[in-house]
């Protein structure tokens, strides 16, 4: 998909709103992205309409496929947790990528070294993150990596951000057990984000990529490529 003035290709599975492929689009990136539904796209982007696809992904991916795309980078936010068939899925999508393809997959952070200690020492009374029927897989850095490798892939990065889940060693500000303290805990959250990216966004992914090493963080993202 590489030419007509593009400077590479980008799949945004499930695309939302539109609003990563609108980004992109106008940093001169040929971006394509599909969803079940295209009410929130319509409501927020609609001029990215042209380049959106509505289905789910068992459809799309092999009729991507079948028209021989491919793609140099995949998106994939928040959407794995939620597969039914996360292995399938995975290659699936291996079918849409070449030796320079890269896939870039973000997941809440479950089961993390803080929250099993905070579990053990009792500061959590319940795994308050299980969410049945909507989330059908939970990953920690080691799960992700280890579902995808043996899918065919190998990790060639891996960060961890948002900062919300050190709240949790505060019982003032643990939203778990006092969820009125959520909202605010959320905000703080956001504006240390933005702040450390204004100071330095080359920091900033060194202190993300430490976090995940170190198994912190609330989300986690990793970047796959096809093992050669």
């Amino acid at each position: 998909m590489r030419g007509g003035g593009y400077s590479y290709s980008l799949l945004d599975i499930g695309c939302g709103e539109g609003f990563l492929m609108k980004y992109f689009r106008q940093k001169g990136v040929k971006v394509k992205g599909f969803d079940l539904g295209s009410y929130a796209l319509r409501q927020h982007n609609p001029d990215m309409e042209d380049v959106f696809e509505q289905g789910n992904m068992d459809d799309v991916l092999p009729r991507l496929a079948e028209r021989g795309e491919t793609f140099d980078v995949i998106n994939m936010s928040r959407v794995l947790d939620m597969c039914l068939d996360a292995e399938g899925t995975l290659r699936r999508i291996g079918k849409l990528m070449t030796d320079r393809s890269i896939l870039v997959i973000k997941a809440s952070h479950n089961y993390s070294h803080l929250q099993q200690r905070l579990l053990q020492s009792g500061e959590l009374k319940q795994e308050y993150w299980l969410d049945v029927p909507d989330h059908t897989n939970y990953f920690n850095r080691e799960g992700m990596i280890n579902l995808l490798d043996a899918q065919g892939y190998e990790c060639m990065d891996f960060f961890a951000d948002y900062f919300i889940d050190f709240n949790l060693l505060n019982p003032l500000t643990n939203y778990y057990e006092k969820p009125e303290t959520g909202k605010a805990c959320y905000e703080a959250a956001v504006r240390l984000a933005n702040l450390m990216h204004d100071l330095s966004l080359e920091k900033t992914i060194t202190i993300y990529r430490c976090l995940a090493d170190m198994g912190f963080g609330r989300e986690i993202t990793g970047v796959f490529r096809l093992k050669h």
